[in-house]
C-alpha cells in the first residue's frame, strides 16, 4: 500500500499517513517535513521496529501512524487521541540506530 511519510523537524518522530498533504498530522511545536512516498506491505519487514500490519491497521483506523526513528522501544502507534504519548520525548538512553544515518 502506498502511504506518505513525514518527520518532525526537531526530533525523532515520524508519521506515516494516507494524506499526501499531511493535513491530518499531529499539531506540535515544530514543523513536519515531507519525506515522500513509502510502500508498506503486510508481508514486508518491520518499519520503525513495528510490524507492517500494525502500521497499516493504525492508518486505516486513524489516518496516521506515529513512530520514532529511535527504534521499537519508543515506537508509538496511536491515532490522534493519544496526544500525551505522542508528544512525550523518548528516553535519552535510547541511541539513534546508525542505519538511519543523518537527515
Amino acid at each position: 500500500m502506498l502511504f506518505y511519510r513525514f518527520h518532525d523537524a526537531d526530533g525523532p518522530t515520524v508519521v506515516i499517513t494516507n494524506d499526501i498533504t499531511g493535513a491530518n498530522l499531529p499539531k506540535g511545536e515544530s514543523a513536519w517535513i515531507a519525506d515522500g512516498k513509502t510502500e508498506i506491505s503486510e508481508r514486508g519487514g518491520p518499519r520503525l521496529g513495528v510490524d507492517p500490519r500494525h502500521i497499516i491497521a493504525a492508518i486505516e483506523q486513524d489516518g496516521i501512524f506515529v513512530g520514532s526513528v529511535r527504534g521499537p522501544q519508543t515506537a508509538m502507534a496511536h491515532g490522534p487521541g493519544f496526544a500525551a504519548e505522542r508528544n512525550a520525548a523518548p528516553p535519552a538512553s535510547s541511541p539513534v540506530p546508525r542505519r538511519w544515518g543523518k537527515r
